[in-house]
Formats: C-alpha cells, structure tokens, sequence
C-alpha cells in the first residue's frame, strides 16, 4: 500500500492501527499433546503473588470473624487435596465415582498452628480458594466436618457418618456430647484410629469457629505430624470454569509431582480457558521449613 498519498489525519490513524495490532498478545494456543508448552496471555503477577497469599495465609493464626464468628478455613490457612496421578478417567478437580455416590470430597487444611509433613503417598494436588477470597463466577465450599487426622472418610456415609467397625463411638462428635479436645482426646484414647469422631462444622453448627479450632490443638496432643481431615460437599463433574482452585501444586522431591501437576494445569485450561499457576510446596517437618514457590520453569502453561 503507498501511504504517501494518505492525508496527515488518514495516515495518523493507519499508523496507530497498524502499532495497536504489532503489540497486541498472540492468541491462545493449545498444543495437540497433552506433554507440550501451552501458549497463553501473560499472567506474571498472578504466580509470585499466589505464592506469597499462600504464604501469608500459612502464617496467620487467627479465626475469622473473632470469637463466634466462622471457621478459620473461610479466611486462613490453606485447603488442599493430594490426588493421584491421572489416568484420564475423570477431571482430577471433579469428584471420583466414588465421591460423587458419597456425595463428599476429602481435602486437608494446613496453616502454621496445624502442620502436618504427608498428604498420604500424593505428590502433587489442588489448592481451593477459602470462601473469603473467591474470585467471581466460582462456587464456594461447603465444608461439612473436619477430623484431626486421617478419618478413613471413604468408609463413612456422606463423608462424616459413623464408621461401620466402631458406629457407635465414631459418630459425629457433638452428637455424643463432645465439643471440645479434652472431651475428643478422653474418647480417642478407648477407640484410636480411625473410629474418631469427627466435628460437624457445616453451615449453621453452633460455635462452629471455636469447635474447628478444637484440630490444631489436637494436631498438637496427638504429636504425629499427620495431615487432617476436612469434607465438603462434592460438586457434579463439568463446569471447570466454576471451580475455586487457587493453585495446582507439587511435592518437591516426589516423583512424577512437576509433571502431574503440568498436566492437571494445562487440562484445567483447556477446558476453562483459566490459567491457574503450578506451586511448588515443601511440607513442614514438625512445623518447620515450610515453602510456597512459584517458578516460571515449572508452568506448562506461559
């Protein structure tokens, strides 16, 4: 095209197109394999800063609210589920079959009053939004009932049901009167393992806030740096766009952690067009050494 004949006015404008469309970002791109780099718009910030709110929530030990006000998951701490590596039967943040009969999704909190070095034999997984920080358009987490270490929640109805080996002693706490860590630890101590009882904390539970509180310090009086136990209500498969995950993350030093996590992150966008950053994690042995770190290496998606 010969721009010498263009006037002052036609040529600015042609000029300015012509800037505008060199510097706008290449479009979104998915690469056919599911092991190569997926091109998206940048998000510098979005990594290091999630890396640091992971970091700040880890730390904090308040309860949200104050005393009588909500559970410390809503604002604090960190809500994980380790899942293994997939094998493309289902969407690693929709429920399992499993799951989706019991209608519950196990998952762990971890802040710096409640430390814990295992997520059982996972080595990467999701990190949830709390309900406090959601983004817009994502749905919030109902969480049901907390234990304070592994509460063989597969087994029970709904997630927070009795036991079948022990019904009686298993079921949910404050049925049987029980509120408070001494009352929990009295009866752990005739029943162990996995016939605990766990806390009903759902929506509406009186003393909710103080009651979850009641897994720190029994975290502490149990002395076994395990992870605990938290169920929320599953959702029904689809919809990725909707769910609350913060970040994927990755054991470091765990096998097959980097690369299962790259695929969960690349998978999640292609079906929500959300670039949702990966994390690496370095669980705390005996409440040290805890670290959140974002590294642009690690991202199958840039």
């Amino acid at each position: 095209m010969d721009v010498r004949s263009k006037s002052p006015v036609a040529f600015g404008a042609l000029l300015l197109t012509c800037l505008l469309a060199a510097c706008s970002p290449p479009p979104k791109t998915i690469a056919p394999s599911s092991s190569a780099t997926i091109l998206a718009t940048p998000r510098a910030d979005d990594g290091p800063t999630t890396a640091r709110h992971l970091q700040k929530r880890y730390d904090e030990r308040i309860s949200c609210g104050g005393h009588g006000g909500t559970p410390a998951f809503m604002c604090s701490g960190i809500i994980l589920r380790g899942t293994a590596i997939s094998n493309g039967s289902f969407h690693t943040w929709d429920p399992s079959p499993k799951d989706q009969t019991r209608g519950a999704i196990s998952a762990s909190w971890l802040r710096g009053d409640a430390p814990f070095s295992n997520i059982w034999a996972y080595p990467k997984g999701i990190i949830f939004f709390p309900n406090e920080y959601l983004p817009a358009g994502t749905d919030k987490i109902y969480v049901m009932c907390t234990f304070p270490y592994d509460g063989a929640t597969d087994l029970r109805p709904g997630g927070c049901g009795p036991h079948p080996h022990n019904p009686v002693k298993s079921a949910p706490c404050q049925s049987q009167g029980i509120s408070t860590a001494a009352q929990w630890y009295a009866l752990w101590q005739t029943q162990k393992d996995n016939h605990q009882c766990g806390f009903d904390v759902s929506s509406g539970t009186p003393n909710s806030a103080d009651i979850f509180m009641q897994i720190p310090q029994l975290m502490s009086m149990l002395n076994r740096d395990s992870y605990n136990e938290i169920e929320f209500k599953a959702w029904s498969p689809g919809q990725a766009s909707r769910r609350p995950i913060e970040a994927f993350f990755y054991l470091a030093g765990m096998a097959g952690g980097l690369s299962g996590a790259q695929f969960d992150q690349r998978d999640f966008y292609q079906q929500s067009g959300i670039v949702v950053p990966i994390i690496r994690m370095t669980l705390p042995v005996r409440g040290r050494g805890e670290k959140f770190e974002y590294l642009p290496s690690d991202q199958g998606v840039h």
